[in-house]
């Protein structure tokens, strides 16, 4: 049985979290290209994971709903972020990120273990 998208996230989670533990001990660059190349695929792949687990007519809510609140945490992580560096080194910044990562990683783990089908309900 495949456990769907959710399951393909977890290796990809490691491709983010990784450069920032990386970039937490030294400042190389490379680690960033990583991190946005798994990035592009983390968003969509929460974003199926969300819409496969609503009804097909709230389906287009559902997105709606993951893109505002995507962007609210952005929006509420970036000056939070912002006081993060002022008030510490960088390396404080990104070892905080680390730890928003690995929370991710924990919700694509519980999306692991409670699947859903297309239709909304429990497998």
């Amino acid at each position: 049985m495949y456990p769907g998208v959710a399951a393909t996230l977890l290796p990809i989670m490691g491709v983010v979290f990784v450069p920032f533990l990386a970039i937490g001990v030294a400042m190389p660059v490379l680690p960033l290209h990583v991190h946005d190349g798994g990035f592009s695929l983390v968003y969509p792949g929460f974003g199926v994971e969300t819409v496969r687990r609503v009804a097909p007519q709230s389906r287009g809510l559902a997105m709606g709903a993951y893109t505002a609140f995507l962007d609210l945490a952005q929006g509420l992580a970036s000056p939070a972020l912002g006081l993060i560096a002022a008030g510490a080194r960088l390396n404080a910044l990104f070892l905080a990120s680390s730890a928003a990562v690995l929370c991710a990683s924990l919700v694509a783990r519980w999306l692991i273990a409670h699947p859903m089908t297309l239709g909304g309900s429990p497998r």
